[in-house]
């Protein structure tokens, strides 16, 4: 495994604020905001390919996969603003991850990544790599955020859009603040579930007109 990494640059305000970003507030039911376990997020109506990066990133950094609270806690900050790189140093700043990997050495540290990480032993290009960049001065959290850009590690860890089980008949266009949000509801089950809600009067597949 050898990936070349870009210059990180973690702005201080980010790195001020990333602890204290507001969740992100959805109206309706279905939404990441929502979801009690981390396959009804991937199923969710506004869960993006950006939110499969966060999820990577948790798993990578904790050695485990995400939980419920802290998935919809990271996807929301990455929403209020932060990037990658915000995250994978606010993720390096958890006890967790002290506990499992700041007290080793380089030459340890890449060892135990490549086994938490892709679940094997290292290639020697790709260790002699990685180990050359840290004595370069990357840090921890840099290694690990772009190996989690590798191919391997996002086959690996996918978290994919999943279909969504049916929502029934509980939705009214009065549920929905804007045609937009209206829309993207309907198209999110459409194809499965055709216009199960009820909210496109006219058969045009547009929901909701009446909000436009």
């Amino acid at each position: 495994m050898k990936i070349r990494y870009r210059a990180m640059a973690v702005s201080a305000a980010a790195i001020a604020t990333i602890g204290t970003l507001g969740a992100v507030s959805v109206v309706g039911a279905d939404y990441v905001d929502e979801s009690t376990t981390v396959t009804e997020i991937t199923q969710s109506v506004d869960y993006k390919t950006s939110d499969a990066d966060t999820l990577r990133l948790y798993r990578a950094f904790l050695a485990r996969e995400p939980d419920i609270d802290g998935s919809k806690y990271w996807i929301a900050q990455t929403r209020a603003g932060a990037t990658l790189d915000d995250l994978a140093y606010g993720f390096a700043q958890s006890d967790e991850f002290k506990a499992e990997y700041g007290t080793l050495t380089n030459d340890e540290f890449l060892t135990l990544i490549y086994d938490n990480m892709l679940g094997r032993v290292a290639d020697q290009d790709g260790f002699d790599y990685w180990l050359g960049e840290m004595d370069k001065g990357l840090a921890q959290f840099g290694v690990v955020r772009w190996v989690v850009a590798n191919d391997e590690f996002v086959a690996n860890y996918p978290y994919a859009p999943t279909a969504p089980d049916s929502p029934g008949d509980t939705k009214n266009c009065s549920d929905f603040t804007t045609q937009a949000a209206a829309q993207a509801w309907f198209d999110h089950y459409f194809d499965l579930f055709g216009d199960i809600a009820k909210l496109d009067q006219d058969n045009n597949q547009v929901a909701c007109e009446s909000l436009s």
